[in-house]
């Protein structure tokens, strides 16, 4: 068994926070400050050992996860007035960067994502009771939070997706099937893209689609891992919802603008959080593969 120091490893990471504010104040470049300030992550912090273990034997990378929500970096693009240390999203990106580059790889990465960005939609959109419960929680790590948008008959095509929310009094009764829901096994809560009108009911395909946050860890929800090839301390799963009750106030925003949030959230966000990191885990690979090639 490998084990891992959480309070030194908390420690080390607070330290590399610091480390940042200090250097942050003289440098004309923050972005470069980040990359300055996680260039030791690897050495100071998690083997490859560490990872591989987790990658083999499908353990969330816990110690990992915590040690930088307690350091502050879960919060990184989060407004300071609900916990986070309201910076953009191309400093999160080279947060995510620097993470995959320091051999936790995309195991590392996608831990963190959906924290970091996940919830700007509620930043952006939600009521202000919905800011003040949910986003210094998400903020903090004590709280995980899935997205579940990908359908199984509608793929790509979000505007397909079948699962439909009615609303009954003061909550909504969420029905229906979600697939490549990434944390689905460890939060307690999914950012949640249903339908509250038909397809054929709407005039534009992109209406009558709502943005839920709701409960995953309950009676009505059923999780099952999907088997898949790498990545896999951070599973992706099915989830089936069956009359899910959601209370109103857990909708961001108003009925039938969910899909428009989500453009303005996690689907254009994730482009520069996924692929950045990946771009940055490929380059490190082939610089391994190829040394003269890369250095030339």
């Amino acid at each position: 068994e490998l084990e891992i120091s959480v309070s030194s490893l908390q420690e080390a990471l607070f330290g590399l926070n610091r480390k940042f504010a200090s250097e942050k104040k003289t440098d004309n470049n923050p972005l470069q400050g980040i990359k300055n300030t996680f260039g030791s992550l690897k050495d100071e912090l998690f083997s490859d050992d560490y990872w591989e273990e987790k990658d083999r034997k499908t353990l969330f990378p816990s110690e990992f996860f915590d040690a930088m929500a307690e350091a502050g970096w879960i919060g990184v693009a989060m407004p300071e007035k609900y916990g986070g240390a309201g910076k953009c999203i191309q400093e999160a990106a080279i947060v995510l960067e620097e993470v995959a580059a320091s051999g936790a790889a995309m195991n590392g990465a996608t831990s963190l994502h959906l924290s970091i960005f996940g919830m700007h939609p509620v930043v952006k959109h939600g009521s202000e009771l919905m800011r003040k419960k949910y986003l210094p929680e998400v903020a903090s790590g004590k709280l995980h939070v899935a997205f579940g948008v990908t359908e199984p008959n509608a793929g790509s095509n979000t505007t397909s997706i079948e699962t439909f929310a009615r609303l009954e009094g003061d909550h909504y009764l969420v029905k229906g099937r979600k697939i490549w829901t990434t944390k689905a096994l460890e939060s307690e809560k999914v950012l949640l893209l249903v339908r509250t009108q038909k397809k054929d009911e709407v005039q534009r395909k992109t209406d009558g689609m709502t943005l839920l946050l709701a409960d995953l860890q309950k009676p009505e929800v059923s999780i099952s891992p999907i088997p898949k090839l790498g990545r896999n301390a951070v599973r992706t799963c099915e989830v089936v919802y069956e009359d899910l009750e959601v209370h109103i106030s857990d909708r961001v925003g108003e009925e039938g603008k969910g899909f428009r949030y989500l453009l303005d959230g996690p689907i254009n966000i994730a482009r520069s959080l996924v692929i950045d990191p990946l771009s940055t885990l490929s380059i490190h690979t082939c610089s391994i593969i190829f040394p003269n090639l890369m250095s030339s």
